[in-house]
């Protein structure tokens, strides 16, 4: 009685060993699964439509991606630099990455109508006022400060 038991457990011991390398080798040979990686834009450029940019990566990338290239879209100069350019009023987004496709570069871009000259007009009519434009949904945001209740009045006409 005492060698069966004995005989069992030898058998049982192998079995669980078998087991543990066919478990082993199978986790060794199963493809690896991508991990998902979130490179949330750090940056904002502002443009109005017509207008570019020239942006200056800190290291080459290799490829670009233009969410919605009906509102801006990008020519590379270089492998370390990129102009990028409004084309219609709205938001999107830029990525650039490298050759092993780490994310480089990655800004929201927000397109306005000629914002340029909604910023000179109100510095005309307001000189002392302090007030950005800015495109939000395809409307102009305005903020800053002005002297009086009068003034922002006048700068939201």
């Amino acid at each position: 009685m005492k060698t069966q038991v004995i005989s069992r457990r030898a058998r049982l011991g192998t079995a669980m060993a078998a087991l543990a390398i066919a478990l082993g080798s199978v986790s060794a040979a199963a493809p690896a699964i991508a991990q998902p990686t979130s490179a949330k834009p750090a940056e904002t450029l502002t443009l109005s439509k017509g207008t570019g940019t020239l942006v200056r990566l800190s290291e080459p990338m290799s490829d670009v991606f233009v969410a919605n290239d009906t509102i801006a879209d990008v020519q590379v100069r270089s492998s370390n630099q990129l102009y990028v350019f409004g084309k219609g009023a709205g938001e999107t987004t830029v990525y650039a990455t490298s050759k092993s496709g780490r994310v480089v570069y990655a800004a929201n871009v927000r397109v306005g109508n000629n914002l340029s000259s909604v910023g000179e007009m109100l510095h005309a009519a307001m000189p002392e006022a302090n007030i950005q434009a800015t495109p939000m949904n395809n409307l102009v945001l305005l903020t800053g400060t002005v002297a009086n209740p009068d003034d922002a009045a006048e700068a939201t006409r």
